[in-house]
């Protein structure tokens, strides 16, 4: 009778692939009348990438903050509001990036 050699895994066990990070953002779209004419709020870059470039102000969402106050904390760092008086008007639009 032919003894049959133990099966040995050559291979070490492979680490369970952690699920990718995830980051979420708010950009701003901010339209005012100025003179009766139509304008939209921009911010110049100041960091890489795209250094100089204008662009919608916006920022990563901090941890345990909603939609609403992540809007309301970028748009008064950007344009120096000081205290929240009124909250603005907002709509949500979530955009899954694809398949």
């Amino acid at each position: 009778m032919t003894r049959t050699p133990p099966i040995v895994d050559a291979c070490p066990p492979r680490p369970r692939a952690s699920a990718p990070a995830i980051h979420v953002a708010v950009d701003l779209i901010v339209l005012t009348l100025r003179d009766g004419a139509l304008s939209v709020s921009l911010i110049q870059r100041h960091d890489e990438p795209h250094k100089g470039a204008w662009a919608l102000p916006g920022g990563f969402i901090e941890y345990g903050e909603d939609l609403d106050g992540a809007a309301y904390r970028v748009l008064s760092d950007e344009a120096s509001l000081g205290e929240r008086r009124r909250a603005p008007r907002a709509g949500a639009h979530v955009r899954h990036p694809g398949p």
